[in-house]
């Protein structure tokens, strides 16, 4: 028997030593590294390795060598000894600051160097964001620093960048826009739609970027990427891979969990993810340095009856903000087959939904001392996209690399609201089908000099329904509809050239133009509601778009950009045919709006030291808006105020003012203390005012940034990390409801910190934990222009498998 046992140990032996495997993983993230490069002191390419999608490696065929080296082109080189057999079988790698990867802009569809283009671009890598623990996508952009999120529900958060806010930045997800013809200008919640989860990477480009990718790109652009399917390298063999993370935090109990599978062959690939969260009512900040005692306090709240006689409750809790709770299911499919290595098409198939989420700033409304509504709340958000593209990479006469994509979106949103007491129900439906078709082209010259060029067509439906429900009976009829009750349509066509140039080793330049044509029809059918002096909004505009970009190198240092360019905003179904009410003040359609245009300039500064792992960079804009379209005081049918939902209430319209100006500063240090440790800090500040009235403009931002104490050794990691905002006073707000002055204190919206500290540990290549407390302080605040307040001290736990 012992002989028997002896045998079959020495068999497990020789196994694991012919099968000497070993992991590459990010020193910050902790995640695997694929396609390190790992060989010997003799360079034989014959024994060198490249690591897998879950960053691991044979060895076994250097096992005779001294030394290995590891090299990857976003990383800093390592070697290990091998004297007295290897010792590890996990090696960390620290990233470089300058990474060489380029960046990937989504409407070419190629690669291409920031420093070409010239405009500021920050990449929010999905392993370092997925430290941070943000439970939606838009925490993840409020994370960067650089992007300050509005919220007037939990289920929500509008991203702002350089006082650009809702539908004048565009949102793109793999390539594919989001914005649709009913995105708002004012608050937006449709990053939420996004699983933070899946994301490979979060591009954030800076500044009008209309060349690019057409209208609303007026503020900058958010591109996220969500991950790929892996296809084996090794003939016949299949290559499988998943993870799985569980978190729970403390101040809004949430629950979620994770999965994502790939199955990777030669030539076909597939990859399946979902994510379910569940988060319940949120708790604010219990300490007050703002000096407000009863600021965002809810002191009671409703429970409707179908009777529709309704109780007011009292809330025991000081710190709870009741009915903030929702859940949300994401589910990604993404499949590719690779014909030949010129050939590679792909499917995308993305779901996203939500449960009923209630508006928390309509919720905290009053009217003669009691709650406004008894039920104020999004229906499920849904948003289904589904897309196809054939990517072509082969040399000839037009292009070296052609990518079109066709893509079908089907979003969905719904308002119910109630006031108190009433037996009257409004639902308020919209579906919008959105159908794009992208065709990318790119040719690379032999002097340094790269041609981009395509075209886009873009097609919008939108449908609108309203009924009011009688909750005593059941019944029902039609009601007044959000957008114009026939149908609205929304096209847009445009074509464009990008010409990027290498003129010399310490200079280089972009240079592009587009043009955009935008058609919008809407009809109404019905004036029992509201009587406006037209039945139909018909829209034709043009826009002639450029760039012209120029970075320059002093020294391998020292570098410096100019960047030069236009954008516009053609106006939306929301912007010209939208009716709604909030705080006493009704917007009402106006057939005349025409397009807004933005002239841009920017200046970067770059300065690298410390073998170019440290840096700081400073960037100033000034951006002219002409024709800003501004929401002002109107009269309709020489009436300046109108009966909505029984109450009188002033009329106002979506209009183009003269002109408009927005400038600022942007500042990063990114600064290598040691092999250990690295301290991180953003500084933002933006004005913006209408020139033609001298006003302030909406969605301006105070001063807000974020520090950061990183520390990263071997399987270790953590922060200690704060955010700052300045304040907000109620004189430096734009006249009307955007900028949510109800929702602040007499003063204003107070400005505010939080400290922060979050820790990681690897126990394995498997296995790891994340442990974090956010706002360690217990502060009380709200972001700028929010109705809810944020989150108080959270303690958060997540645990992640790798397979």
């Amino acid at each position: 028997m012992k002989k028997y046992l002896l045998l079959v140990i020495l068999i497990f032996s020789l196994f694991v030593a012919k099968a000497q495997k070993i992991t590459v993983l990010d020193k910050v993230s902790q995640e695997p590294i694929e396609l390190v490069l790992i060989y010997d002191e003799q360079k034989d390419r014959s024994q060198a390795v490249y690591t897998d999608s879950k960053g691991q490696a044979d060895i076994t065929k250097l096992k005779r060598s001294e030394r290995i080296f590891f090299r990857h082109s976003n990383y800093k080189p390592r070697e290990i000894s091998l004297k007295g057999g290897l010792k590890l079988s996990l090696v960390f790698l620290e990233p470089k600051l300058k990474s060489l990867a380029p960046v990937e802009v989504f409407a070419r569809r190629t690669s291409i160097e920031e420093e070409k283009i010239g405009v500021t671009v920050q990449v929010i890598e999905g392993s370092v964001a997925r430290l941070e623990n943000p439970q939606t996508a838009a925490d993840m952009l409020q994370q960067s620093g650089q992007v300050l999120v509005q919220k007037s529900q939990m289920g929500g958060g509008s991203p702002i960048i350089r006082g650009f806010e809702a539908n004048r930045i565009l949102l793109v997800v793999d390539g594919v826009r989001m914005n649709n013809a009913i995105y708002r200008s004012g608050h937006l919640q449709n990053a939420i739609t996004i699983d933070p989860n899946i994301l490979q990477s979060t591009e954030i480009i800076y500044g009008p970027s209309s060349v690019l990718y057409g209208s609303d790109a007026l503020g900058g652009v958010i591109h996220f990427h969500t991950k790929d399917p892996k296809l084996s390298r090794e003939a016949g063999a299949v290559e499988i891979g998943a993870n799985v993370f569980l978190r729970s935090s403390t101040a809004n109990n949430e629950k979620s969990g994770h999965m994502d599978l790939t199955l990777g062959g030669e030539k076909l690939g597939y990859l399946f993810s979902l994510s379910k969260s569940s988060f319940g009512d949120l708790k604010m900040g219990r300490v007050r340095p703002h000096g407000f005692s009863d600021w965002g306090i809810v002191g009671s709240y409703i429970e409707g009856a179908e009777e529709g006689l309704d109780i007011v409750k009292p809330n025991i809790s000081k710190t709870l903000q009741p009915r903030t709770g929702y859940d949300q299911i994401d589910i990604v499919n993404k499949l590719i087959y690779e014909f030949k290595d010129s050939l590679k098409i792909g499917l995308n198939v993305q779901f996203s939904n939500s449960s009923d989420i209630n508006r928390f700033d309509r919720l905290n409304d009053v009217s003669n001392g009691l709650p406004k509504f008894t039920e104020w709340k999004y229906g499920p958000q849904k948003r289904l996209l589904t897309s196809f593209f054939i990517d072509i990479r082969e040399q000839n006469p037009l292009f070296d690399n052609a990518v079109i994509t066709a893509a079908y979106q089907r979003i969905g949103e719904d308002r119910i609201n109630r006031k108190l007491n009433s037996i009257e129900r409004f639902i308020r439906e919209e579906e919008v089908d959105v159908q794009s078709v992208n065709v990318d082209l790119c040719k690379r010259f032999k002097k340094r000099s790269t041609l981009y060029y395509g075209l886009e067509f873009v097609n919008n439906i939108v449908n609108s329904k309203a009924l009011i429900k009688d909750i005593s009976n059941g019944g029902s009829r039609l009601g007044p509809t959000r957008y114009p009750d026939k149908g609205s349509e929304m096209q847009s066509y445009a074509v464009y050239l990008s010409h990027s140039s290498k003129w010399s080793k310490t200079l280089s330049g972009n240079l592009g133009i587009r043009y955009s044509q935008t058609y919008l029809n809407a009809s109404y059918e019905s004036m029992e509601f509201y009587e406006l002096p037209f039945d139909e909004i018909d829209l034709s505009n043009g826009a002639l778009t450029g760039n012209i970009g120029i970075e320059k190198k002093f020294s391998d240092s020292f570098h410096a950009s100019f960047l030069a360019s236009t954008g516009f905003k053609s106006p939306n179904v929301d912007d010209a045919a939208k009716i709604f009410e909030k705080d006493g003040i009704v917007v009402v359609p106006n057939n005349e709006i025409k397009p807004e245009y933005a002239a841009n300039g920017e200046i970067s500064l770059k300065k690298y030291w410390n073998k170019d792992q440290s840096s700081f960079n400073m960037t100033g804009f000034y951006t002219r808006i002409f024709d800003a379209i501004v929401r002002r005081d109107f009269s309709l049918n020489g009436e300046e105020y109108i009966l909505y939902e029984g109450e009188l209430a002033r009329i106002q319209t979506n209009m183009n003012t003269n002109e408009a100006e927005i400038y600022g500063l942007a500042l990063g240090l990114n600064w290598e203390l040691n092999n250990w440790f690295r301290w991180s800090s953003t500084f933002n500040y933006t004005v913006g005012n209408d020139k033609r009235d001298n006003i302030p403009l909406a969605h301006i931002p105070p001063v807000f940034g974020k520090s950061e104490l990183i520390f990263s050794h071997e399987s270790i990691s953590g922060a200690f990390y704060g955010y700052f905002n300045g304040q907000k006073s109620l004189e430096k707000m734009s006249p009307g409801t955007t900028d949510n002055p109800a929702e602040a204190t007499i003063e204003g919206y107070p400005s505010w910190y939080t400290l922060n500290l979050r820790f990681s540990r690897r126990f394995s290549k498997e296995f790891s934990v994340n442990f974090a407390v956010e706002n360690l302080l217990d502060h009380h605040y709200k972001s700028f222009a929010s109705g809810l307040s944020a989150s108080g001290r959270n303690l958060i736990f997540s645990a992640i498998l790798n397979l």
